[in-house]
């Protein structure tokens, strides 16, 4: 698997096992929107872009330039995708919680964090 590079709006083929495949495209570090699909078959670029988003989440760096997830296209992002969301964060030391929006973290009680994703990679 030759390696990559992360690059915003790169389009991502993500093997899921037996033969088995979805699709992602990488948006502002560390965030990837992974589309609801699970294929055998590929789809163009145009067909992927298409798709509902399944989920957004952080994602290791590795992961995208490894070469795991090939890539195969490349698109504009989604103005909704340009939409940062909120995440909360637990510390793994002291168990206090903390949302995190653009960039900002502040403290929070359990009930700010309830719909939300947990921020890790």
């Amino acid at each position: 698997m030759p390696r990559q590079r992360r690059q915003i709006g790169a389009i991502l083929k993500v093997p899921i096992g037996d033969g088995w495949h979805s699709y992602a495209q990488v948006l502002d570090e560390p965030e990837v929107a992974f589309f609801d699909v699970r294929t055998r078959t590929d789809f163009a670029v145009f067909d992927i872009l298409d798709l509902p988003c399944l989920f957004r989440l952080w994602v290791m760096n590795w992961a995208v330039t490894s070469g795991r997830w090939s890539r195969v296209g490349k698109a504009d992002v989604a103005g909704p995708f340009r939409q940062p969301i909120a995440r909360f964060r637990e510390d793994a030391i002291d168990g206090s919680l903390w949302l995190h929006l653009n960039g900002v973290e502040e403290p929070a009680q359990p009930f700010e964090c309830a719909d939300l994703e947990c921020a890790a990679v």
